[in-house]
């Protein structure tokens, strides 16, 4: 039988000229789709005008060709300002927030401080969802060692600049490292995280000086050959990269960063492929309207540092669904929505307002709202807001309700907006709270409580309301003290209208300690760069709350709690909220046993900050508000 077929195919093989069209060995193999793959490059304390511009009359640095291999966009380190997602322009958060695609009031590090992130990371995402392995190569270690440490089984490659030779640098090492990954054919990993520090130590050394520029082209040496290595393995081995870059944060010009500065906050986002990349990346939204200066929320219009993430799993093929709580939108495939942002209009009673507002692509045709994960509202495509009406009821019974909203549009992922907080409860009797506080100061002049300590004299101005007079304290003349013991254990809770003038560097608005270090016992209320926190140690360990928006020359109500049973404190600034706890901060009594306005408690730290500070209707309690009570004062001081 064998030998029957065998003749005839020779037969029809020779009446068809003796070539068979069908022969696996002659045929091509129908082409395959080349395998995506992705590089994530972060520059620590790279500055956006260095390597960028978006004016026609400045060049970028000649000093960075391979830069200038990127499409670059602007971007913003810092969070969205005046809202839950603002910290300070750190590694650390920063960081946290490029490798998770959520802001601070997700991750929740909000500082240097090698605190593990609070969710789940980049590399969970890649192998949980998509089965892909993932490298992080980290010149800083901290971001392996600390930030990452509880995600390190879905970390498939790990270098760490610490363990480098004694005669090499961080960055050479890990680019070392990663050219070792990339020349290996056999390499499994789909994601490369790397990390190089370098350019943050040079502008750490000398702000914009000569050390910077002299770094930047031996960093952008490291960067051609990253993408000298890609583009071989492309040629070589049908792979498509998308290369990205970013920074944490910049710097202020003498070097340092950590504040709200145009100059720590401008940074960007570049890409190797901008033919990839959607609308939202080769044009800003419109600004966001967060702070009333035109350039900080112009800058806020563009890409975040939480749009990284989604973009990486973006290209390797994954939306983000309402569970994944992205606050940043991939910079890749279809537009959906984006910028999605959230904020309480009415948050302390038996009802609550959240208006949602974002941005949407022009393909959209429906769009779905979802409050913690759960479908709230369905809307057309046309709507760029929506208002959330929330009362107490079966299923929200009265208590503190944290609340983030994503919008998933019927094209690309969904994006979440920042946290916003409300509390639900039987409404609070406000005179009557005011009339239970411990010390009551009008401020519209000085008597027996409170003192005048320095060479010059008070002086009273025009209080935030018409005929109310206000204490104004300029530091050169002197400054205000109480004097007054705060209890060991007790809560306590400090409410006033405050005005910034003029101040320099991070004096202390309302304080009982020595601010020289933040562990020391006592509180402080800090302010730098148009943002005020609340801070307070008890010697050996301290809670920082996040900086919210004081801008210069306008009045804001300011209330703020310590509960030493939550072991932290909570700020309330206007209508927004930050919240910081520290385990064992279950006091900040300090030896001072004053209160001082525009000064520390040590009475010396404000003497060279240029300060220059207004107050009216200070109020203490020697208890801890409760949530409902701070926010119901809050609200009735900026009605009343």
């Amino acid at each position: 039988m064998k030998f029957r077929t065998l003749i005839a195919c020779a037969t029809l093989l020779a009446a068809a000229g003796c070539h068979d069209s069908s022969s696996s060995e002659d045929a091509p193999s129908p082409p395959t789709s080349p395998k995506r793959k992705v590089l994530l490059l972060g520059v620590d304390g790279l500055m956006h005008d260095y390597v960028a511009t978006h004016d026609p009359a400045i060049t970028p640095h000649p000093d960075a060709p391979n830069f200038q291999r990127f499409t670059t966009t602007r971007s913003f380190s810092g969070g969205y300002l005046s809202t839950s997602t603002q910290v300070a322009t750190l590694s650390g958060p920063s960081w946290s927030t490029i490798l998770t695609g959520t802001y601070t009031d997700q991750h929740k590090v909000t500082k240097n401080n090698d605190q593990p992130i609070a969710n789940i990371s980049l590399f969970q995402h890649l192998q949980e969802k998509l089965h892909i392995r993932g490298g992080s190569y980290a010149s800083w270690s901290n971001i392996n060692t600390s930030y990452l440490s509880k995600q390190q089984r879905f970390i498939n490659q790990r270098v760490d600049g610490k363990d480098r030779p004694q005669d090499m640098g961080g960055d050479d090492y890990v680019v070392e490292r990663v050219l070792e990954e990339l020349n290996d054919e056999q390499s499994r990993l789909g994601v490369l995280f790397i990390h190089l520090d370098d350019m943050d130590g040079a502008g750490h050394s000398c702000g914009w000086g000569e050390c910077y520029s002299q770094q930047l082209p031996i960093t952008d040496a490291h960067v051609g050959k990253l993408l000298d290595a890609v583009e071989q393995r492309e040629a070589k081995f049908n792979e498509e990269w998308l290369v990205l870059y970013t920074s944490d944060h910049g710097h202020v010009e003498k070097g340092g960063h950590g504040g709200q500065s145009n100059a720590e906050r401008e940074i960007m986002i570049g890409s190797n492929r901008p033919e990839q990349m959607n609308a939202f990346f080769r044009q800003p939204a419109p600004p966001v309207s967060l702070t009333g200066d035109e350039r900080r929320d112009e800058w806020m219009g563009y890409p975040g540092q939480a749009s990284l993430t989604p973009t990486v799993l973006s290209w390797l093929g994954y939306q983000a669904t309402p569970e994944d709580q992205f606050q940043g939108s991939s910079l890749v495939g279809e537009l959906g929505a984006y910028k999605v942002l959230a904020k309480s209009e009415s948050d302390a009673g038996p009802t609550a307002r959240v208006h949602i507002s974002w941005q949407a692509g022009d393909n959209v045709k429906s769009q779905n709202i979802y409050r913690n994960g759960t479908l709230v509202a369905t809307l057309d495509g046309k709507q760029r807001e929506w208002i959330d009406e929330l009362a107490v009821s079966q299923s929200l019974p009265a208590g503190s309700y944290e609340l983030r909203y994503g919008v998933q549009a019927d094209v690309g992922g969904t994006t979440t907006s920042n946290t916003v907080t409300i509390i639900l409860g039987e409404p609070v009797d406000v005179p009557a709270l005011i009339g239970s506080a411990h010390t009551a100061l009008p401020l519209d002049q000085l008597d027996g409580a409170i003192q005048w300590l320095g060479s010059g004299t008070p002086s009273f101005t025009n209080g935030p309301h018409n005929g109310q007079k206000a204490l104004r304290v300029d530091r050169t003349q002197g400054y205000a003290s109480l004097p007054i013991t705060l209890g060991i254990g007790k809560g306590h809770s400090f409410s006033f209208w405050f005005k910034a003038n003029r101040y320099r560097s991070d004096p202390n608005v309302l304080s009982n300690k020595n601010w020289s270090s933040g562990t020391n016992p006592g509180f402080t209320f800090p302010i730098a760069d148009g943002a005020i926190k609340f801070q307070g140690g008890n010697g050996i360990k301290r809670f920082d709350t996040n900086a919210l928006s004081v801008p210069i020359g306008k009045w804001v109500r300011i209330t703020a709690v310590f509960d030493p049973t939550r072991q932290g404190g909570q700020l309330n600034v206007n209508d927004e909220t930050s919240s910081a706890f520290a385990s064992g901060v279950k006091s900040i009594t300090s030896p001072y046993k004053v209160i001082n306005f525009g000064e520390g408690g040590d009475g010396g730290y404000n003497l060279d900050k240029e300060v220059d500070f207004e107050f009216a209707d200070f109020l203490y309690f020697d208890r801890a508000l409760s949530d409902l009570e701070a926010k119901s004062l809050q609200q009735q001081y900026l009605t009343s």
